[in-house]
């Protein structure tokens, strides 16, 4: 941000810090299942099923078609995959997008 000319304030410094320490205080942990070599496979890439564009009806078919959290949580991974990043990162956020969808379908949430 600052290479753009862009200074947050320092009430807007402070509470990103803040969530940034709430975050890192989270005693759980949500590991992707495999290994870190894992996300140089095939496996972080998206199925053509999953994307910003799939219909809610297609992500969640045995939920009502209102937003839900499932689905915002699952929207927001992709969301942000697409503003890029390091690839690595974009591919974590892809690996968790495609996991949390699983878990969302697998019960019911």
């Amino acid at each position: 941000a600052e290479s753009k000319g862009y200074f947050p304030c320092m009430p807007l410094l402070k509470r990103v810090l803040q969530i940034v320490f709430e975050v890192a205080s989270c005693p759980r942990q949500d590991i992707l299942p495999g290994n870190e070599s894992s996300l140089e496979s095939d496996d972080h890439k998206l199925p053509p099923s999953l994307s910003l564009k799939t219909p809610t009806a297609q992500l969640f078919p045995d939920q009502q078609p209102s937003t839900n959290t499932c689905e915002v949580f699952t929207r927001s991974m992709l969301l942000r995959a697409q503003y890029g990043g390091m690839k690595c990162d974009v591919q974590m956020l892809h690996s968790f997008a495609i996991t949390w969808l699983k878990r969302f379908q697998s019960v019911n949430v």
